[in-house]
This record gives structure tokens, C-alpha cells and sequence, in this order.
């Protein structure tokens, strides 16, 4: 009998160790980033996406072009994250009958919009993807408008030309439960815009160890360097950075987060 307990605990401990797989934070280019987090227990999809704040800018799944009823979400106004998929070809994206995405967060930092939404693994709707608990790998395309405007339907002003587009493919990984028990922190990055050193205050890490490192606008990295989460303050020296946009990313054990700070002498 204790046998059976002790290996049905193992089992317990197994399975939800592997209840969130998350493909971390991907940056996308300088203006654009996502993360997936699939709830293998509760069969939902987590979304977090970057974009610029004054514009639409569109995620699509399942698919490296825009090809015929692609599934994809779409902020098509400063508040609205839109269900929405492709009818093919180059043309603006069409609303679902029904919004299966849940908006839970929507803040603005330094011109760039974070949002935060779920859906479940599988929608009513025909033309949603439908996720798993095995997907080991997901295709996406991306877009954002090159003009700050909101109106897919007006291809001169609105269309997204220049490099500001894309495909790649994201790979999940599971988390263990040390990794679940880290999924937020709080680092508070000051000031910004910097000119001298940007101070950091880890807070309420349980992880030993915390590395920094500094991407410039067209993602190269600048600054690399592992901390002590003990510290009450860690201090970065930007002296040597020239003015501009950069990416601050924190890794903590296997999940990540991204700041944007703005260098000005």
C-alpha cells in the first residue's frame, strides 16, 4: 500500500511539474515580441503581446503566409484585441462571429502596448486554431502598420511594408515546478530615460542568481552579466551606450522578461 502511494505521488509530482509549457519571451523585431504559455491541466492558451501603442499589429497561427482562413488575433483599436482570420491573399483580416479571446491586460510603456489575453485549447468557431497539450512547436506570422493609424481596410496608409512583418517558429518547453512557482517578479528599472546607470531592485525572487542582459534597436546584445537576486540594488553602467532605444531582458531559471529603456545623454 505505501508502495502505491508513493509512486501515485510521483505521478502527481510529474504531472504538474509539466503543466505549463511556455515558448518564453521571443522578441519579434524591435517594435514587436510574444509569449505562448499552454495550461496542459486546464486546456487554455496564455498570450502575451508586444506591439507599437498608437497602431494595429496582428498575430496569426498555424501558418508562415496569410493564406485562407488563418487564424489570427488582431488589436484593431487601442482596447480591442479582435478574433479575427484571413480570407487569403493579401487582404485585411476578418472578424470572427464570436470572440474567443479573453483581454485581461492592456498597458502602455514607452510607446510600446503589452497585452495579455487566453482563449480555450478549443474554440466553437471553425476558423480558430485549435491548440494541444502535445504541440511541441507552432508556426506564426506577424505584422504592424507602418503609420499610426487603426484601419485595416486602408491598404495605402495602413498596409504593413517594409520589414515591419514576419514568420518564425516557436518552440515549447516544459516547465518544472521551481519554474511555475517563478512565473512573475518584479524589477523595478529606474531611471528611464537613463543617462548614467539604470539601477535595478530585484523583488521577491526565490531564485539565486538573475542575468541582465542589453539588446541595442536592431537586437544586438551590448551588455551580458549574471547577479545575485540577494542584492538590493544592482547597478548597470550606460555610459559607453550611445542614445537610443534598448531592450533590457531578465532570465530567471528558464523564464524571462523584457523592459524597454530609452538611453539619453
Amino acid at each position: 500500500m505505501k508502495r502505491i502511494l508513493i509512486f501515485g505521488f510521483l505521478i502527481f509530482i510529474t504531472s504538474f511539474q509539466a503543466q505549463i509549457k511556455s515558448t518564453g519571451l521571443v522578441l519579434l523585431d524591435n517594435s514587436m515580441s510574444l509569449q505562448l504559455d499552454l495550461d496542459t491541466v486546464n486546456s487554455k492558451i496564455y498570450l502575451t503581446l508586444s506591439g507599437p501603442s498608437d497602431r494595429w499589429f496582428a498575430l496569426g497561427f498555424n501558418s508562415t503566409t496569410m493564406s485562407a482562413n488563418v487564424d489570427c488575433v488582431v488589436m484593431t483599436s487601442d482596447a480591442n484585441l479582435t478574433d479575427s482570420y484571413f480570407p487569403g491573399g493579401y487582404f485585411a483580416p476578418i472578424a470572427d462571429t464570436q470572440n474567443n479571446w479573453n483581454l485581461t491586460d492592456n498597458t502602455v510603456s514607452n510607446s510600446i502596448r503589452t497585452i495579455k489575453a487566453y482563449r480555450n485549447f478549443v474554440s466553437s468557431d471553425i476558423s480558430d486554431y485549435t491548440f494541444t497539450s502535445s504541440l511541441n512547436s507552432l508556426d506564426v506570422i506577424w505584422a504592424y502598420s507602418y503609420n499610426p493609424i487603426y484601419d485595416l481596410y486602408d491598404p495605402v496608409n495602413s498596409g504593413h511594408g517594409g520589414d515591419n512583418y514576419g514568420h518564425l517558429t516557436l518552440d515549447f518547453s516544459a516547465l518544472n515546478t521551481a519554474q511555475n512557482n517563478i512565473t512573475s517578479y518584479e524589477l523595478a528599472m529606474y531611471p528611464n530615460p537613463v543617462k548614467h546607470d539604470l539601477i535595478i531592485n530585484p523583488k521577491n525572487i526565490s531564485a539565486s542568481e538573475i542575468e541582465i542582459k542589453i539588446y541595442n534597436s536592431i537586437f544586438q546584445l551590448v551588455f551580458s552579466k549574471k547577479y545575485s537576486s540577494t542584492s538590493s540594488e544592482i547597478n548597470i553602467p550606460c555610459e559607453n551606450l550611445t542614445d537610443g532605444i534598448y531592450f533590457v531582458k531578465s532570465k530567471i531559471d528558464s523564464f524571462e522578461s523584457m523592459k524597454k529603456i530609452i538611453v539619453k545623454k
